[in-house]
């Protein structure tokens, strides 16, 4: 029993729910698309005329169920996973799926704008997850990252890089790949992370440290609340979809603190109100 109970939480750990779910359905949708043929393209892709002239607007998020083959679907699905997993154990299941699907929408929108009268079919989630990498080295700045499976960087230069590279292929007018989906789900991204949390701290140069001993980079823990405070929302949710996913024994000392306290002044005031 102990075995498997191991084994459950390292799978919640390796796949949450939310990015689980994305790669779930985004496969069983490549799956009837596959069996069905390609006559769906132009129903659920993305085409710019039909969403200007025709009201298809449902194509600003059911393109990025369409794939077009099983190396597209495999690398955008493994980029979502490596990247996306890290955010959703931070964001939790709810923000995180928030932020995919507005990043979707987002380098739609960018798509439609570059070309509103185009009848070129874009499919793929390739914008959305050019957001998660967007969004990736905003949180995440100093983190090692190796461009093209080869090069190692800090997480900030590889968003800015590969923002750089879009931007140039892009305006170089290279055809079959939507590299103005792929700028609109990063910039969308980067805009709502702005908006979040008012900086980018990705943007920001990090001191040099004088020390030449190896260190490791801490995070510092959520404040637990004082007696009679309440927690934020958020973080609430955060800790339940955390509990979901591993249970009560994934949580830090802090979140269990946290929590704790949190129901102490629940009930306190429930006995108050009573």
């Amino acid at each position: 029993m102990t075995g498997i109970h191991r084994y459950q939480v390292s799978f919640a750990v390796a796949f949450p729910p939310a990015v689980r779910q994305i790669i779930l359905i985004t496969t069983l949708a490549y799956l009837f698309q596959t069996i069905t043929g390609h006559r769906w393209d132009r129903v659920f892709g993305l085409v710019p005329a039909l969403v200007v002239t025709g009201g298809a607007l449902w194509q600003l998020l059911t393109y990025a169920l369409q794939h077009g083959g099983p190396f597209h679907l495999l690398w955008n699905m493994l980029v979502l996973w490596m990247f996306g997993t890290e955010l959703e154990m931070t964001w939790g299941a709810r923000r995180f799926i928030g932020y995919y699907v507005i990043c979707t929408a987002g380098a739609a929108i960018a798509t439609v704008a570059t070309g509103p009268a185009s009848e070129v079919v874009t499919i793929g989630a390739s914008g959305a997850v050019f957001g998660i990498l967007a969004a990736f080295g905003v949180l995440f700045p100093d983190r090692q990252v190796a461009f093209m499976l080869l090069f190692p960087m800090r997480a900030r230069y590889f968003v800015l890089v590969l923002a750089g590279l879009q931007l140039l292929l892009f305006a170089e007018g290279q055809g079959g790949v939507a590299y103005a989906a792929h700028l609109g789900g990063l910039l969308t991204g980067l805009t709502f992370l702005a908006v979040t949390y008012r900086k980018i701290p990705m943007l920001r140069r990090t001191p040099r440290r004088r020390s030449r001993r190896p260190h490791l980079s801490v995070v510092a823990p959520p404040r637990t609340p004082a007696a009679g405070e309440t927690m934020e929302p958020d973080e609430v949710d955060r800790i339940l979809d955390k509990i979901s996913a591993l249970g009560i024994a994934g949580l830090t000392t802090h979140e269990r603190a946290a929590l704790e306290q949190a129901s102490k002044v629940l009930e306190e005031r429930q006995d108050e109100d009573a």
